[in-house]
C-alpha cells in the first residue's frame, strides 16, 4: 500500500514521517487536485465507515497526468494509470460529462499542458469525446 501526501512548493521527494500513522508517505505533486472538493461515500466494513474520496472526474485527470509523468523505469504503473483513466472516462463522458468540464476548468494553466499530453495518449475516439465533455479544443490531427 502506497501513502503519500501533498508535496505543496517543497522541491524534495524524500518521504515524510506521519508519526500519528506510523508510516511515512511519499510527497505526491498535484494531489491537492484531487483532495479539492471530494464526496463521501461508505466502503462497506463491518456497519460501513464513512470516507471522502475523489471526485472521479477529478481522479481520471489526475491519472491522465500521472501516467505522463512517470518516469521510464515505471512505464508499467503508467500503462495501469492511463488504463484506470480510460475506463473512468468512458463512463464520465456517457453519464456525467458536465463533471469532467467543472473537473478540467479546476486543474489551472499550470497542469492543463500536461493533463493534454495524457489526452493524447488516448484512442482518438474516446479523446474526441472527452475533449467534447469538458470544453476543449483539439488540434486538427484529433
Amino acid at each position: 500500500m502506497d501513502f503519500v501526501t501533498p508535496r505543496g512548493r517543497r522541491p524534495s521527494e524524500a518521504p515524510v514521517e506521519l508519526r500519528r500513522f506510523g508510516v511515512a508517505a511519499r510527497p505526491l505533486e498535484f494531489l491537492g487536485f484531487l483532495l479539492e472538493d471530494t464526496i463521501q461515500t461508505v466502503v462497506l466494513y463491518d456497519s460501513g465507515v464513512l470516507v471522502n474520496v475523489p471526485q472521479p472526474a477529478r481522479f481520471a485527470l489526475h491519472k491522465l497526468w500521472l501516467a505522463n509523468r512517470r518516469p521510464v523505469t515505471m512505464q508499467a504503473r503508467a500503462r495501469k494509470d492511463l488504463a484506470q483513466a480510460e475506463a473512468l472516462l468512458e463512463v464520465l463522458v456517457e453519464d456525467r460529462p458536465r463533471d469532467l468540464e467543472k473537473a478540467w476548468a479546476a486543474v489551472g494553466e499550470r497542469r492543463e499542458g500536461q493533463i493534454r499530453e495524457g489526452l493524447e495518449r488516448l484512442e482518438p475516439p474516446l479523446r474526441k469525446r472527452v475533449a467534447g465533455a469538458a470544453g476543449l479544443e483539439l488540434d486538427s490531427s484529433g
